[in-house]
């Protein structure tokens, strides 16, 4: 009768057993040590259906054909082994959700962050917007838009030599563009550059005569022509 319990307790998996068989209720569903006690005793259940003998039955036979001390040593050895089958539902495990087909799953949408920095532009948070743009540029480092709102952002800052970058990583790639050109002529009227302003305004206004955003920089220049603002500190004697 031992051997052959000790011949079961190896060959359990992949039984399968009738609807009677009885089944533990795992005490925290998910939890390694949950799966581990319901393994265990599926497992020593298994034996008590198999053959006519329970577990105390079992553990006193083994004491008694190997001694005490021999016996329990086995008993161990076993109580070891059906914990060990058990690790093959532990958390060492691939979890459902990690083994899951994701193919269908939507792509990640890297796009937030541009969205939320021209939203912060046009609320005229510039500061957040030139970090939100930068950020996006981490994700995405040949995002034209990215750079665009970008060196506006710098712009609105007073930080042209970022700005500059900005537009020398553009030139090549939408130098000719109505938006580079109206960006760049409003960073070169914020420099008081109305010359080199003008002549990207007339470049845009060119390429798309009917563009609003170009209309609009061409009356910011003529209003910036025909009433310059001084800061109030160049109105002191000199």
């Amino acid at each position: 009768m031992i051997a052959h319990s000790l011949t079961a307790v190896t060959s359990l998996k992949g039984l399968s057993f009738p609807a009677d068989f009885p089944q533990a209720r795992d005490p925290q569903p998910g939890s390694p040590c949950g799966k581990l006690a319901t393994s265990a005793f599926t497992k020593i259940a298994a034996l008590e259906y198999i053959f006519p003998i329970s577990p105390a039955q079992f553990s006193i036979e083994i004491i008694a054909r190997f001694g005490r001390e021999g016996g329990m040593k086995r008993l161990l050895a076993i109580s070891m082994f059906l914990a060990l089958g058990a690790c093959e539902n532990s958390s060492f495990s691939d979890r459902t959700l990690s083994t899951k087909d994701t193919s269908s799953l939507s792509f990640y949408p890297d796009d937030q962050l541009l969205v939320s920095a021209k939203m912060q532009f046009r609320e005229g948070n510039y500061g957040k917007s030139y970090k939100m743009f930068k950020d996006a540029l981490d994700v995405v480092p040949d995002d034209t838009a990215a750079w665009l709102g970008f060196a506006a952002s710098a712009d609105m800052l007073r930080q042209f030599e970022r700005a500059d970058y900005a537009y020398r990583r553009l030139q090549p790639v939408i130098g000719h563009r109505v938006e580079f050109l109206n960006n760049y002529g409003y960073s070169m009227l914020l420099r008081g550059e109305l010359m080199a302003a003008r002549k990207y305004f007339l470049a845009a206004y060119e390429k798309d005569p009917s563009n609003p955003v170009t209309a609009n920089n061409l009356e910011l220049l003529r209003n910036s022509v025909n009433s310059p603002k001084r800061a109030t500190g160049d109105l002191r004697g000199i």
